[in-house]
């Protein structure tokens, strides 16, 4: 398994325990990397940090449970993750611009990308760039 499919199955990984406790050193003991070389690589390919990238799904599966489910605030909090409902308003409210209560009676509905999707995704960028990349020093070696 190379490295860029240990990330790939670390994004799906998350998005299957954001229930739990996820952090760096759980990540990246068990996908075989140090802290350091994981949160380096994760970041290069997902393109932004781990911590930020935990916190950013909690909060899509939080809007998708706003939208779909009739879940307290703090059961949706509890249920993404979040300890608290202080936490999880905060984090909400700064992500989102609006309060959880203020999204759902709004009626918001996400449109939240799977793991294997934002995989592909990456996958077609790192693609596009490198050909990008390999076209401009084939023109300027020419």
């Amino acid at each position: 398994m190379n490295n860029f499919t240990k990330i790939g199955e670390a994004l799906k990984y998350i998005d299957g325990h954001l229930d739990e406790k996820i952090n760096l050193e759980s990540l990246s003991e068990k996908f075989y990397f140090s802290p350091y070389y994981f949160h380096r690589l994760f970041t290069a390919v997902v393109g932004k940090s781990v911590a930020a990238y935990i916190r950013d799904r909690r909060i899509f599966f939080a809007c998708k449970q706003l939208g779909t489910t009739d879940n307290t605030v703090l059961e949706i909090a509890l249920n993404c993750g979040f300890h608290s409902a202080q936490a999880f308003l905060r984090t909400f409210s700064d992500l989102q611009g609006i309060s959880p209560s203020e999204y759902r009676r709004q009626g918001y509905q996400p449109d939240i990308i799977s793991a294997d999707e934002l995989v592909m995704k990456v996958k077609i960028t790192l693609w596009m760039n490198g050909w990008i990349r390999m076209k401009k020093v084939i023109l300027k070696n020419s």
